[in-house]
């Protein structure tokens, strides 16, 4: 039987999971297919999650907390995070899982069995209260590691350090506080926006959460702290999620290219190479991808149908408009608007 999966969420096209899921089907060789579904009502995610008849499903922003009340059972990790990233269907029922906390746990864990590390860490800063942070700090509690939470607005640091039973500092104390840990997690958007008040050393850990920060992340610092990537982590809950649908190891996957621009990073600091401009690749995905979008959605025979191809599965510039079908629930109706979302994330992705 087809395993069929599909993440959830809204804006989607940034989404990395198809390329990482089709990259573990491809290597254990399991009939499967992942797909991207624009969605931002948690009612519909779950009822086209049925209609598609879906082995398991991603979620992601702005679902995760939402759709837990339309799911038959949660997970104990799922409840006390109060978020879901994943689905799995067993039998008539969907059970929401929460493997972004593992993810964090995994990666820490390794890093403190790599080879030079001489102790294991006690406490952390834990930098931002958004949704990340939870999925951060019950990671850590686990790990028997102390939180200590800042974050500009400080009533949501004192409520999530009420949540957690830790501690929690107020931002102007930021400079001070980073010299106590070791390690420091950034849940926020743009960790860029704080690395200037932050004094790392070559002995701090930098665990950046966000996956679409550049890779170049710490060029701006004298002292170049180890650097744990948003990347890394989402890759770490990918290959436990995998487990969990499968119920088998994940396998492993080196050096994968998770997108155009981890590719452009790739090629600047000489871990792969390429022939041609850039500049000049960007353009003719511009110049044949638009187009093609436009002209298969405002085709009024597509325009009719509840399903709409667009499927984008694979780095880089390729992307194929017959291998899948895909749902765009909210403007199915109205291909315009439907045109319009895919060319702004478009522009957002590739710019």
């Amino acid at each position: 039987m087809k395993i069929k999966l599909a993440v959830f969420g809204s804006p989607i096209l940034h989404s990395l999971s198809p390329i990482i899921f089709n990259k573990f089907f491809s290597i254990s060789k399991d009939d499967g297919e992942y797909v991207r579904i624009h969605e931002d009502n948690p009612e519909m995610a779950v009822q086209t999650m049925k209609d598609m008849e879906l082995t398991a499903a991603s979620i992601t922003s702005p679902l995760k907390k939402s759709i837990i009340e339309h799911l038959d059972e949660i997970s104990h990790d799922a409840k006390q995070i109060g978020a879901v990233n994943t689905i799995i269907k067993k039998g008539k029922l969907l059970t929401g899982h929460n493997t972004d906390w593992i993810g964090v746990k995994n990666l820490i864990k390794r890093y403190e069995n790599e080879e030079g590390v001489t102790s294991k860490f006690t406490s952390a800063l834990v930098i931002g209260a958004g949704g990340a942070s939870h999925a951060v700090i019950y990671a850590l509690k686990d790990l028997g590691i102390e939180p200590t939470i800042v974050n500009r607005t400080l009533n949501r640091a004192k409520e999530l350090a009420k949540k957690y039973e830790c501690s929690h500092i107020p931002i102007k104390k930021l400079p001070k506080e980073i010299q106590k840990h070791r390690l420091v997690i950034s849940t926020i958007p743009d960790t860029s926006e704080v690395l200037k008040y932050l004094a790392l050393t070559s002995d701090h850990v930098l665990f950046d959460a966000n996956y679409k920060n550049p890779g170049n992340l710490l060029s701006q610092l004298k002292q170049k702290p180890r650097l744990i990537t948003g990347k890394q982590w989402l890759l770490e809950q990918a290959l436990y999620a995998f487990e969990l649908i499968l119920s088998k190891k994940a396998p492993c996957i080196n050096n994968l290219i998770l997108n155009k621009k981890d590719l452009v990073e790739r090629i600047q600091h000489g871990t792969i190479d390429i022939d041609g401009d850039d500049t000049e690749l960007i353009q003719n995905i511009r110049q044949k991808l638009c187009p093609l979008i436009l002209g298969t959605i405002k085709n009024e025979e597509y325009a009719q149908l509840r399903k709409v191809h667009f499927w984008v599965g694979r780095p880089g510039p390729s992307l194929n408009f017959s291998e899948m079908d895909m749902y765009l629930n909210p403007m199915r109706k109205n291909p315009h608007e439907m045109a319009r979302i895919i060319l702004s994330e478009f522009n957002q992705l590739y710019t």
